[in-house]
């Protein structure tokens, strides 16, 4: 890669067509600078109108973006990442670009992972394929009171540089005039539960077997429809979601007129150098409506024997995963609780110095599904899932995330989430199904587990 710190943009696209008739190929030509801050969330519905793929990010640390257009696109099933992973590597070794002047600028990649790996069924997840990532052509990055502008472009021997630069020009002057948006509250006119009875009973007839078989614990997700009287606004719902959840994972990932989004308290994978952190996930119970009710839920499910059991199947696959690709592993030695709105859950850190090559896209695949969205053992859990669920999962409970030039990233586990398309939305949860399971119970839990969704989709807060 070539970085040229003090280059104007006219000299790094030329910089790039004298690269592209060199090696008869097309580079990547990526410029980024300071802007005045932008609301991103204007431009991720502004970007609706003109852009196919848009995609949307609030990391645990608090640094956003909003990207818009798909400068290249990459695609694959989940037994072929490693093409994606060489063809980016290969574009980055022959790019041109600035320098990086802040967090998630520059060029990266953002997408995810179908659960299955296989190619979805049904319309709810048309044209999201077993592995979509875009190397978008805009990107807005909002850290606290700064933000950035990413431009990305592929430079062939027939480019016009001058349209390059004028089309820049006008993406910048449109973003400097985005217009607020407004939006009125949906109302709900329908909400189905389909299959429901159907779920409860796969949970009855599973748990007589599970931990006298080699099956331990099996996911079971079910789907819940929402019909409203007008078209839902993925911004409005995104604004929701942002505002009743301060800490965890907001995404937003938009294909056409589909958006598939929601917020996640879930990171499965984090590499930085040579740092690896994970988290385990698994165990969950209602949040009071005080601070003093809130505790004593969650020193009950610290000792909850069937969620201490569930949590415990996570820890030990997550941290064996992590072994195989790093050393000096740290895992505390009993969990503690994560609080997510409506819910808390036994969590437990995993970290390590990672001594692998590997790509945090590689680390992602080694890792999903844990058994907190799958079950143990997890081959086993994976085709028990198969046979008793009546949905496609699509990309619900799959890695999400982005990996930047390096091979360096995050990805969070797309839970607590749907997909929202004109009137209608398909919203998606599940929990973790063992011996000592109960079919109303766990019924219970997983509507605490729609209830984030719900509410943005309605514009409520927590």
């Amino acid at each position: 890669m070539i970085d040229k710190s003090q280059q104007s943009l006219s000299e790094l696209l030329a910089e790039a067509s004298g690269r592209a008739k060199q090696m008869q190929t097309p580079i990547l030509a990526s410029w980024t600078e300071l802007i005045e801050a932008v609301d991103l969330l204007d431009f991720f519905h502004e970007a609706a109108y003109t852009h196919n793929d848009r995609f949307f990010w609030r990391g645990q640390d608090g640094i956003t973006i909003a990207a818009c257009g798909a400068c290249e696109l990459f695609e694959s099933d989940h037994d072929h990442l490693h093409e994606i992973e060489d063809l980016w590597k290969e574009r980055m070794t022959y790019s041109v670009k600035n320098t990086r002047r802040g967090p998630l600028t520059g060029p990266h990649l953002f997408g995810g992972l179908s659960y299955h790996g296989e190619p979805s069924k049904g319309s709810v997840w048309q044209g999201f394929s077993p592995a979509r990532f875009i190397l978008p052509e805009i990107v807005i990055t909002r850290e606290e009171e700064h933000s950035w502008f990413t431009f990305n472009c592929l430079i062939t021997e027939e480019t016009d540089l001058t349209d390059i630069w004028h089309r820049m020009t006008a993406y910048k002057n449109k973003i400097a005039k985005l217009s607020a948006r407004e939006f009125d509250a949906v109302v709900f006119t329908d909400i189905l539960n389909p299959h429901l009875t159907e779920w409860k009973e796969a949970i009855a007839s599973l748990t007589p077997e599970l931990g006298i078989s080699p099956l331990q614990k099996v996911v079971l997700a079910r789907k819940k429809e929402i019909r409203t009287d007008r078209p839902l606004a993925a911004a409005f719902v995104l604004e929701q979601l942002l505002s009743n959840h301060d800490g965890g994972y907001i995404f937003a990932v938009s294909i056409g007129e589909r958006t598939f989004l929601g917020a996640t308290p879930e990171q499965l994978i984090k590499k930085k150098g040579h740092v690896v952190e994970s988290a385990c996930v698994a165990g969950t119970i209602r949040a009071g409506q005080t601070e003093a009710e809130s505790h004593a839920l969650g020193q009950a499910l610290l000792s909850d024997e069937k969620n201490l059991e569930e949590h415990a199947y996570v820890v030990h696959n997550i941290a064996e995963h992590i072994s195989s690709i790093a050393e000096n592993i740290t895992v505390p030695t009993s969990p503690r609780i994560l609080k997510a709105g409506n819910v808390q859950h036994l969590f437990t850190p995993v970290r390590g110095i990672s001594y692998s090559e590997q790509t945090v896209l590689s680390m992602a695949r080694l890792l999903h599904p844990t058994p907190a969205l799958g079950g143990t053992p997890t081959d086993l859990a994976l085709q028990k899932i198969k046979e008793v669920e009546p949905e496609d999962r699509g990309w619900y409970a799959a890695p999400i995330g982005w990996m930047d030039m390096n091979g360096d990233g995050e990805f969070a586990v797309a839970i607590r989430s749907g997909v929202i398309e004109q009137n209608r939305a398909s919203l998606f949860a599940g929990c973790g199904i063992v011996q000592a399971s109960n079919p109303e119970e766990e019924a219970e839990e997983v509507e605490l587990k729609f209830l984030p969704m719900l509410q943005a989709l309605r514009g409520t807060t927590l």
